[in-house]
């Protein structure tokens, strides 16, 4: 008897193996030796699950003579031949038929037989197996909502899930949070969100959502930053929707008496999902490029909400004299007739002009511009967290363009930013080095570098590239782009990816070489601005983080 059992379960396993992708199962005491004058069904021919969270869709070959089908499934195993008290019975003439009612990431048991409404005895029943495993695993369920810009503000995040779903808690981590349960009330389950409150800002957090012991979904927030600190803040008021070169100047002007000193600092805060005017008035009555008195600092910061406040510039800004910083945070920017956000030709001295979080689109030109002869210092230029798209449409200067051998700038570092459908080079600074190079991490790029452009122009200067952690997608030239040269480093070795549609014509980036996936197999919907991932196409995260799911 033993030996016939073994020659059964070889029997079993080379079927498996035979099926290939398909997941099928043998059982034992299969009809083919049973005695026909038993007169029982046969037992379907093929039995293979597909695995959703609380589903499984099951298919079987049919078999002559049977009405319907039998579907058992249980968390156990399954060893009598009577049907449980506690599993889930499906009857059905349908294949692939699909099975509800699981829980997300648990182990079921599944079983069918062949039935008959004339009164033939029904077949035995036939077992799921998955080579060595009698079970299959449903994937883990998601029931969660994204974070949006309207469920978050400096301290607080809403976290939102399918109202009237079965939850019972939160684990959350981030900040003070390190695995702890936040129990969720009756009230919370029924509208499907909860609130949590005093977070810090700028900070992370991470929530799976549970249902007892089974896990329901997770999503992940950041605070927005809280109102930057500096010698003024100023609110704009409901209403008011121009930031003009008189406001400027009365805002300094009571800075520098709070600080006492023309060293000083303003944080101009707009309202969310307003279009705000930017620029001053000559006598004339034109528009005119608004400028910063010497020694004041700005940070244009845009008040959390359902949508980020738009600064819409008819005329460039002008950066002439000294600051300690100029900043633009949380907000849209979008050219109003400028052309170029910065272009500047009067000499300045910057610390630090810096972008976090925000999103450009549709200038003609370019985001940042040097030019002329005078002498110009930046020890820092930084984009964090941002998304710029349509960009220098006639495809006239780069989007970022050091154009001149005055413009001495000591760093610039572009970190998690997307940027999308873009002409001429992308970089362009080949008039003077940057001292302590161009750092990329973290960032998408697609359709961008026009024919006979570059990714990152810095030809003849002594100026180190580093690129890191970055995705490029296809070039909007498919045949004349290019990549990028300098007379020093051009490190691009630390696990970057660039899809079979980035194509470089000449000055191909080393280390950076295509692989055999277009954009439109690795990203959702690409030409809808969309990149968020098809599938797990590296082995780990990179790219601007905002595309990636949370699960991957």
């Amino acid at each position: 008897m033993d030996n016939m059992k073994n020659k059964y379960i070889i029997f079993c396993a080379s079927a498996a193996l035979l099926l290939g992708a398909a997941a099928t199962s043998c059982t034992e005491g299969n009809d083919w030796d049973v005695d026909s004058s038993f007169n029982r069904l046969f037992t379907p021919t093929s039995l293979s699950v597909t695995r959703g969270d609380t589903y499984a869709v099951v298919e079987y070959g049919k078999i002559e003579g049977a009405d319907y089908y039998q579907i058992e499934v249980s968390r156990d195993s399954l060893y009598l031949d009577d049907v449980s008290s506690s599993s889930l019975l499906f009857e059905t003439t349908e294949t692939p038929f699909r099975v509800t009612g699981l829980a997300g990431e648990t182990d079921y048991f599944l079983r069918m037989r062949s039935c008959s409404n004339s009164g033939t005895p029904s077949s035995k029943w036939y077992y799921y197996i998955d080579g060595s495993e009698r079970h299959f695993t449903t994937r883990a369920e998601q029931i969660m909502r994204p974070v949006t810009d309207a469920d978050r503000d400096d301290s607080w995040i809403r976290f939102s899930w399918t109202p009237g779903a079965e939850v019972t808690h939160f684990i959350i981590n981030g900040g003070a949070y390190a695995n702890q349960r936040l129990d969720i009330t009756s009230d919370e389950k029924a509208a499907g969100e909860k609130t949590v409150t005093g977070l810090a800002p700028t900070t992370t957090y991470s929530v799976v959502l549970y249902n007892g012991d089974a896990r329901r979904g997770n999503a992940t927030g950041t605070t927005t930053a809280a109102i930057p600190a500096a010698s003024l803040k100023y609110t704009m008021p409901e209403g008011e929707t121009l930031i003009s070169q008189t406001l400027i100047n009365e805002l300094a002007a009571a800075a520098q008496e709070a600080a006492g000193s023309n060293s000083c600092s303003i944080t101009i805060a707009m309202l969310p999902g307003v279009t705000y005017s930017l620029h001053g008035t000559s006598e004339e009555g034109s528009d005119t490029s608004v400028k910063f008195p010497d020694g004041l600092s700005v940070t244009f910061f845009g008040l959390a909400g359902a949508a980020k406040p738009v600064l819409a510039p008819s005329k460039s800004v002008n950066l002439v004299d000294s600051h300690a910083y100029i900043r633009f945070q949380n907000v849209e920017i979008v050219d109003a007739g400028c052309q170029y956000l910065i272009n500047q030709s009067a000499a300045c001295t910057v610390a630090e002009l810096s972008f976090d979080d925000c999103y450009f689109h549709d200038f003609e030109r370019s985001i940042v511009r040097t030019q002329g002869s005078n002498d110009q210092k930046y020890e820092l230029i930084k984009f964090d967290n941002c998304v710029g798209y349509n960009l220098s449409t006639a495809n006239g200067y780069s989007q970022i363009y050091i154009g001149q051998a005055n413009s001495i700038v000591d760093e610039l570092i572009i970190t998690r930013c997307t940027f999308n459908t873009a002409q001429r080079s992308f970089i362009e600074a080949s008039k003077s080095p940057i001292a302590k190079g161009v750092k990329i991490s973290y960032c998408t790029f697609y359709n961008i570098i026009a024919s006979g452009r570059y990714f990152c122009d810095c030809n003849g200067m002594d100026t180190d590239i580093s690129i890191s952690y970055c995705i490029f997608g296809k070039t909007f030239d498919p045949e004349a782009s290019r990549g990028a040269r300098s007379n020093t480093t051009i490190d691009a070795s630390v696990k970057n990816f660039r899809t079979a549609d980035c194509v470089f014509g000449s000055n191909n980036i080393v280390d950076l070489e295509p692989s055999e996936l277009t954009s439109y197999q690795i990203f959702n919907d690409p030409d809808n601005g969309d990149f968020t991932w098809k599938m797990k196409f590296y082995d780990e995260n990179i790219g601007d983080p905002r595309w990636i799911s949370t699960d991957d």
